[in-house]
């Protein structure tokens, strides 16, 4: 059993140089939002994003929680990450979505509650009059 713990754990050792060497050699246009990890502010933007993604973000909320203005932090995210704070909550959302369809049985209705999405009760009650109109 010793010898298996061992062998475990070399292997994850082996991944992770061989992804310290691969990232090393690509450049900053390539690594997207690993290399905003790096970044102190950033990291930790995303890592709010990441850990709350349920949560509903505003810009300035962001911005505050990673002591930035409003502008310098959405200039240098779209810098460092390639996108908005709000449309990479977006796709990490619907990253989200998508890999709860796949390994869930949950509906769509509530996994997209999980994740942050509002069925607001005006815009469920507009759609059912317009289609009780039809």
């Amino acid at each position: 059993m010793g010898a298996e713990a061992v062998i475990s754990r070399l292997a994850d050792i082996l991944v992770i140089a061989a992804m310290r060497q691969y990232l090393s050699e690509l450049d900053d246009s390539q690594t997207g939002w690993l290399n905003a990890l790096e970044d102190e502010r950033i990291g930790k933007s995303l890592k709010l994003l990441h850990d709350q993604p349920a949560r509903h973000w505003s810009l300035e909320e962001l911005a505050t929680a990673v002591g930035m203005s409003r502008t310098s932090f959405a200039t240098q995210f779209k810098k460092l990450v390639g996108n908005t704070p709000m449309d990479y909550l977006t796709e990490w959302r619907m990253s989200l979505a998508y890999s709860s369809l796949q390994l869930t049985k949950d509906t769509m209705l509530s996994i997209a509650l999980d994740i942050g999405y509002r069925i607001s009760v005006r815009s469920s009650l507009l759609t059912r009059l317009q289609k009780s109109h039809r």
